[in-house]
C-alpha cells in the first residue's frame, strides 16, 4: 500500500511536465491527475492540479459557473467581516486561500468538461482513480489484517471519494457503454459498495447501495420521477426487512453505545453554542481548530466537526449558511432543468451527486483540506456544465425521454 501511495504521489507530480514539456493537452492531463489524485498524497496532488488551472487558461477560455461564483462572492463577504471581527492566525488565511483554491477547481472541471469529450474523459479518470481506491481498500484486511495503513487514504474520507468517483461516475457512464462494458462499469460500482464496508462508513454504504438501485431503475424503467418515486418507497420497505440493512442503521443511528456518534453530536453542540454566539458572520474560516479542542466536551481533539452545515455555520454564520443555500439550490435547479429537457443521463449524474453532496454533509466536513474536497469540488465543476448544457438544449431541442435497449453508438463524443 506503501508503494501505491508513493508511486502515485510521483506520478502525479511528473504529471506537472506532461503540457509544457511533453505536449500533452491539458484535458487529458487532468484525466490522469483525477486517476491519481484519489490515492496520492493531497499536497502533491493540490500543487499538480494547481499547475494544471494555470496551464487551463493558457490553453483555452475558461468558463467561470456563476452560481459558484456568487456562493464564493456570500462567503468572501463573510470570511472579511470575521476577520474584521475576531482577527485572524497564519492558519486561517491558509484555510481562505484552499477555499478558494476548490473554486478554482470548479472553474477548472467546468471548462475542461465543456471542450470536447471533456465531460467523459473527466468521468473516466473519477472512475479508473475509484477504482484504483476500491481495490486498495479491499486488500487491507488481508495485508494488514484489520488495521489500517497510514499511507492510505482515511476510512471516511476514502468512502465519500468512492461515492463519487467509485459509484456514480462509472454508473453514469454506463449510459453510453456497450453491453460489457456496462457489466465492467457495474463492476467497479459494487467494487466500491463493498469497499466502504470494508472501510466501514456506514452512512457511505448505505448511499452506496441506493445509488446503485437507483441507476438499475432507471435502466429498466427509463427516467420518472413518479415511478422512481413509488418504486423507492416499495424497495425501502423491503430493504428494512433485512437484518444486514436493520444492523447499519442501529449503528448508524446508535447514539448511546457508539463512540463515534456521542463524539460527533458534542461537536455539533458546540458548534452550535458557537453559532448563537457571533450568528451573522461566525469566527472566522478556519477558527474550529483553535475553538473546537478548547470548547467541545469530547474525549478526543478534532481539528472539524465532521458536518459540513455546522462548521459554515459556527465559521461563517448566516452568511455562511446562506452561502450553502445558493450552492445547493443551484445544483437542484441543474438537476430540474435537465429533467425538463429530457436529458437522462445528465439528470442522474446531476441529481445523484447533488443527493450524495447534501447527505454527506451531515457526516463529512468536505471543504476542510484533504482529496474529498478536490472531489467535491470536480463533480460540481462538471454539474454546473450540465447547466449551461440543460439551457442550450432548451433553446434547441430535445431528446427523446425513453431509454434505448441499445447503446448510443452514433452519438459524437464532443456530445458527451
Amino acid at each position: 500500500m506503501h508503494a501505491i501511495y508513493i508511486g502515485s504521489t510521483l506520478l502525479i507530480l511528473a504529471s506537472i511536465l506532461a503540457f509544457p514539456v511533453f505536449k500533452v493537452s491539458v484535458a487529458r492531463t487532468f484525466q490522469l491527475q483525477l486517476v491519481l489524485v484519489c490515492v496520492a498524497d493531497i499536497y502533491a496532488s493540490g500543487l499538480a492540479l494547481g499547475f494544471t488551472c494555470v496551464f487551463a487558461a493558457m490553453s483555452g477560455p475558461l468558463v467561470i459557473p456563476k452560481q459558484a461564483l456568487l456562493a464564493w462572492g456570500v462567503w468572501a463577504i463573510a470570511m472579511i467581516c470575521a476577520i474584521w471581527n475576531n482577527g485572524y492566525t497564519l492558519r486561517m488565511l491558509f484555510q481562505v486561500v484552499e477555499m478558494f483554491y476548490y473554486l478554482a477547481i470548479i472553474v477548472l472541471a467546468a471548462s475542461l468538461a465543456e471542450r470536447a469529450g471533456g465531460r467523459r474523459r473527466i468521468l473516466w479518470g473519477l472512475t479508473l482513480g475509484g477504482l484504483l481506491l476500491a481495490l486498495t481498500f479491499l486488500a487491507m484486511p488481508l495485508l494488514y489484517s484489520g488495521s489500517w495503513s497510514a499511507g492510505l487514504r482515511g476510512r471516511n474520507e476514502g468512502s465519500l471519494v468512492l461515492v463519487f468517483a467509485g459509484i456514480i461516475a462509472p454508473l453514469t457512464l454506463s449510459f453510453w457503454a456497450t453491453r460489457r462494458t456496462k457489466l465492467l462499469l457495474f463492476t467497479v460500482s459494487i467494487s466500491s459498495v463493498a469497499a466502504t464496508f470494508v472501510a466501514e462508513s456506514r452512512a457511505s454504504s448505505l448511499l452506496g447501495c441506493a445509488i446503485l438501485v437507483a441507476v438499475a431503475f432507471v435502466h429498466v424503467f427509463g427516467l420518472s420521477a413518479m415511478r422512481f418515486a413509488m418504486s423507492g418507497i416499495v424497495l425501502a420497505g423491503l430493504a428494512m426487512q433485512s437484518p444486514v440493512v436493520h444492523e447499519r442503521l442501529d449503528r448508524l443511528f446508535d447514539t448511546e453505545r457508539n463512540f463515534s456518534n456521542i463524539e460527533r453530536l458534542a461537536m455539533i453542540e458546540t458548534c452550535l453554542d458557537l453559532f448563537y454566539e457571533k450568528p451573522l458572520t461566525g469566527w472566522g474560516w478556519g477558527s474550529l481548530e483553535g475553538l473546537l479542542p478548547r470548547r467541545s466536551h469530547t474525549r478526543l481533539d478534532y481539528p472539524h466537526p465532521h458536518n459540513t452545515y455546522v462548521h459554515f455555520a459556527a465559521e461563517l454564520g448566516t452568511l455562511g449558511l446562506i452561502g450553502l443555500s445558493i450552492l445547493y439550490g443551484s445544483v437542484g435547479s441543474v438537476a430540474l432543468g435537465n429533467y425538463a429537457s429530457n436529458r437522462v443521463h445528465e439528470t442522474v449524474f446531476v441529481a445523484l451527486s447533488g443527493s450524495a453532496i447534501v447527505a454527506l454533509g451531515f457526516v463529512e466536513d468536505y471543504f476542510y483540506g484533504g482529496s474529498r474536497g478536490v472531489i467535491v469540488a470536480v463533480v460540481l465543476g462538471v454539474i454546473f456544465s450540465y447547466g449551461r448544457r440543460s439551457k442550450k438544449a432548451i433553446a434547441s431541442h430535445p431528446v427523446t425521454m425513453k431509454m434505448p435497449r441499445q447503446p448510443l453508438r452514433n452519438q459524437h463524443p464532443a456530445t458527451i
